[in-house]
């Protein structure tokens, strides 16, 4: 395999920012982490060049993705998430949204945990993105080759924006990983921080970096090292984390989904996607009829209901309700006429 030179500007390094148990992350990965227990201190680090070409031959070095965080209840999973249009859980959070939100409620709360306030996602989780590199230890190379992870907004974003900017004599910043002469980057990871990650390039010195490192065969391809969640798990997943009802409302009409209703929590009997109208307009003799006529066979139910177990509309139940005949009620004194002719009218009211 060849060496292939690194570029700061690649197809697909343009982050697209919107305003360390890895589990998306297959376990063959020799993963590079920072946390209370490793590298607390941070670490000087060599970024390694391009594990590909792009389509114009130019270094790829490092992979933007994206993946869903927060999944879950109690246990919060992440998995990654190639293709949002075929995620369930982007499926489910969209109508949820949409059939169970107003305005700007997104569900997010802000919780109190030991003194430190944290943000509490609703189950279905959130889209975040992420930003994975080829990198080795730049005090002692013989550890290897690692992956190092790191969020995109606040993470990754610091040194992307530092190698796309320009310097204080407006030229440029350097490939920070040219095999010839790579730049060793401070990172680290700091604990209780609204910005924890801390990254810095040394431009005071370059390097060259280790000819087994700079081979792209010896690198990691980054397009190739996710575990990749079936789209039945997170279905099921979501089936446990809300009601039948609640399931079946923000799942319908995704593509695939064959499952049999009730499957989820029970609330109650879930409501369908379109009721028939019941209101029928009756000719006005059958009306009159129904009033005087003996209730026959049992009043029909209503044929659905709320989750709630309140009719939406309720049946009169007339079976007590006495016969009576129409020819022993008393005559309408209103419905008499009068013999009167309109003169003889006039001339009573002037009387």
């Amino acid at each position: 395999m060849a060496i292939i030179k690194p570029s700061n500007v690649f197809d697909g390094s343009d982050a697209g920012l919107p305003q360390i148990a890895n589990s998306y992350l297959k376990d063959s990965v020799k993963k590079l982490v920072f946390n209370k227990n490793t590298n607390t201190n941070g670490a000087y680090l060599f970024f390694l060049p391009g594990y590909k070409p792009d389509s114009l031959g130019r270094g790829v070095w490092y992979k933007v993705f994206e993946v869903r965080d927060n999944f879950g209840d109690k246990f919060k999973e992440k998995y990654y998430v190639p293709d949002k249009s075929k995620d369930p859980a982007t499926y489910f959070a969209n109508q949820y949204y949409i059939l169970y939100r107003s305005g700007d409620n997104k569900g997010i709360e802000t919780v109190t945990v030991n003194g430190r306030q944290f943000k509490k996602y609703p189950n279905y989780g959130r889209i975040t993105k992420r930003c994975i590199f080829n990198v080795t230890y730049a005090a002692d190379p013989k550890q290897g080759i690692h992956v190092l992870d790191l969020p995109l907004v606040n993470g990754a974003a610091q040194l992307t924006d530092w190698l796309t900017s320009v310097d204080m004599h407006g030229k440029t910043r350097p490939c920070i990983n040219d095999p010839d002469g790579a730049n060793p980057v401070f990172v680290q990871l700091k604990d209780a921080s609204a910005n924890p990650w801390v990254i810095n390039v040394d431009t005071s010195q370059t390097l060259p970096l280790p000819s087994e490192m700079t081979d792209s065969a010896n690198l990691y391809n980054l397009d190739e090292v996710f575990n990749h969640k079936p789209a039945e798990e997170i279905i099921g997943k979501l089936r446990e984390l809300y009601s039948g009802e609640i399931f079946e409302d923000c799942m319908r009409g995704y593509p695939g989904l064959t499952s049999p209703r009730g499957v989820g929590m029970p609330a109650g009997v879930s409501t369908p996607a379109a009721a028939p109208s019941q209101a029928f307009a009756a000719p006005q003799q059958q009306t009159a009829q129904r009033a005087f006529m003996p209730p026959t066979g049992e009043p029909s139910a209503p044929p659905w209901k709320s989750a709630a177990s309140v009719p939406i509309y309720t049946n009169v139940d007339d079976q007590d309700a006495p016969f009576i005949d129409p020819a022993e009620l008393p005559p309408n004194p209103m419905g008499r006429r009068s013999t009167m002719t309109r003169e003889e009218a006039q001339r009573f009211l002037e009387q």
